[in-house]
């Protein structure tokens, strides 16, 4: 009885290994599809409209885009819709830059308003202090530590004594299954939990720190500034 017993336990077991192999196969590919998918600037401009409230970053940073005209850094704009929704164009010197060159030069096609620049984060083409706004919404979760930690060094360096860093990023939500579940296939390999954001803000004084929700997700909501000491 003890072998039988064995025998089933040992069934199930190979079972479950199965299936979680195969969900983790099936996650892999639907990942690869939504990626190649979402590299169409048009078909990410879609997306971006279809899903993403870009009203309620607008509300949650205003009280730091009320008073202008502002100069704004935007990094990892993509295809522009963002930046069109979130920032006053007509009145703000407004730069978004972006690695990949199909979503800059889709956004020059699309938006008479604002500049778009194929630049790397890491290695800013602009003079000290340019800018009173640097802002990242829905980026950092692409990136590696050590890449963002490079960015915000450049940040720093182009961010003005009294300027604001506005970070926007998804965090994992305990028991929002529908979260989860869009973030499990989300292309950003490095969603954080909120205390992994904060740590990578060192030489950055934080101001406020909460959350917003954005699509179907919490979002955590930081503003900074450069550290005092570090000016």
């Amino acid at each position: 009885m003890t072998l039988i017993k064995f025998e089933i336990s040992h069934s199930k077991l190979d079972l479950l290994i199965h299936i979680f192999n195969r969900k983790n196969l099936n996650q892999v590919k639907e990942k690869a599809v939504i990626s190649k998918l979402l590299s169409i600037p048009s078909v990410f401009q879609w997306q971006q409209k279809t899903f993403n409230n870009y009203n309620n970053v607008k509300e949650e940073f205003s009280e730091y885009l009320k008073d202008g005209p502002l100069t704004i850094l935007d990094i990892g704009c993509s295809t522009g819709f963002c930046g069109q929704q979130v920032f006053d164009m007509t009145r703000d010197q407004y730069v978004g830059i972006d690695i990949t060159p199909k979503y800059i030069e889709y956004a020059r096609r699309v938006y008479k308003k604002g500049t778009y620049i194929i630049m790397d984060g890491r290695q800013l083409e602009f003079p000290d202090q340019s800018f009173d706004i640097v802002s990242f919404v829905g980026v950092v979760h692409h990136m590696e530590d050590e890449i963002i930690k490079a960015c915000l060094q450049e940040v720093k360096r182009v961010l003005k004594p009294m300027g604001y860093m506005l970070l926007g990023e998804p965090v994992l939500t305990p028991n929002d299954l529908r979260s989860n579940i869009f973030l499990s296939i989300d292309r950003g390999k490095f969603i954080r939990e909120s205390s992994q954001y904060l740590d990578l803000l060192s030489g950055f004084e934080v101001v406020r720190k909460r959350y917003f929700g954005f699509s179907f997700h919490r979002f955590l909501s930081v503003v900074t500034r450069p550290n005092k000491l570090d000016i």
